[in-house]
């Protein structure tokens, strides 16, 4: 997490990524619940004015735009799938590592992401966003 947080941070700040809105990123095996954090961050460093930096977008707005993410057992990340840039989560069952939630990955992402057992995290919406959906969108390189 901390490697890729720093990738994106230097992405965001450097001003590189504005010129091409179709370069994409995705970010695998970092999980996602840190996310929401880290454009925030950006934005206040970015707002201090020490960096001399100007960028014409929001950090946020970059990494909507331009960067997914993917998750495969990240309990605290059913907070932010119906509100915080849940358009850019992509599920992944991190197969074949060790750690990974394979083969019974549909415990983790279907019934929810370390909710109690019967319980649902994720609503239909945000299911179908963070599979079907959003894959194919990040593999068409679609805006």
């Amino acid at each position: 997490m901390l490697y890729a947080s720093n990738a994106v941070s230097d992405l965001i700040m450097t001003g590189v990524l504005e010129p091409y809105p179709r370069l994409k990123f995705v970010l695998v095996e970092n999980e996602v619940s840190w996310i929401p954090f880290l454009p925030d961050a950006v934005r206040q460093v970015l707002g201090s004015g020490e960096s001399g930096i100007t960028l014409t977008m929001f950090p946020s707005e970059c990494f909507n735009r331009q960067f997914y993410a993917k998750f495969f057992n990240d309990p605290p990340a059913r907070w932010i799938f119906d509100t915080w840039v849940s358009n850019n989560l992509v599920w992944s069952n991190d197969y074949p590592h060790p750690n990974s939630t394979w083969p019974k990955s549909w415990r983790c992402h279907l019934p929810g992401l370390g909710s109690p057992v019967g319980e649902d995290a994720l609503t239909a919406p945000a299911r179908e966003r963070t599979t079907v959906v959003q894959l194919a969108s990040a593999e068409r390189g679609s805006d």
